[in-house]
Order: structure tokens, then sequence, then C-alpha cells
């Protein structure tokens, strides 16, 4: 694994379009306090506007969200980063792994 490279978070699965992020849904992502929070993006209000990719997984065609880039490292999602994905519809919130239990 490189270490130059910029880190990235991948979420791929049929659980993606269950919660709403089928192929070609635009996004933004917001960052705060240790939490990235990726919603559908209906308006032309544009934060970090990116679309759901269409993936293959075992064969089987899925949908993913891929961030990447310096920007996570910015906001302390570095290489090896554990985190935790919640899920509501239409909203996906990503926070590190122990600082979710500070939020609750």
């Amino acid at each position: 694994m490189e270490r130059n490279r910029p880190p990235a978070i991948v979420m791929k699965g049929a659980w993606l379009k269950e919660w709403g992020f089928e192929k070609d849904t635009p996004i933004a992502v917001y960052c705060e306090n240790d939490k990235l929070t990726v919603v559908k993006q209906d308006d032309k209000k544009r934060v970090r506007r990116i679309k759901v990719y269409g993936q293959y997984c075992q064969n089987k065609p899925t949908t993913a969200i891929i961030l990447k880039g310096k920007w996570l490292k910015k906001w302390g999602f570095e290489w090896g980063t554990s985190v935790v994905v919640r899920c509501e519809y239409g909203k996906l919130t990503i926070t590190k792994k122990g600082a979710e239990e500070e939020d609750s």
C-alpha cells in the first residue's frame, strides 16, 4: 500500500441503493468535527459534489461511493482510520471509530 497516495473511503454494495443512493445520484459531502456527511444533492448548492458510481462486485452490478483526496487527510481520515457508517434514507454519516460514541 503506497502511503504517498491520498487516502480513500470506498463504500459499495446493494445497501447503498436501499438507502437511496442509486447510480448517477448527485451527492454532496459535508465535513465537520471528525465527521463526513454524504447527502443526496437535490438543489444547486455545492459543497463537494460527486456522483454515485456503478461498479461490479462479485460479477453483479452494484453502486459505489468513492471518497478520495488530500481533503480526507485534512479532516483526520488518514490511511488505516477505522470508520463507522450510519445510514438514514438519502444520508450517510461517516465518523471515525471511537468518535461516534462521543456524539451519542
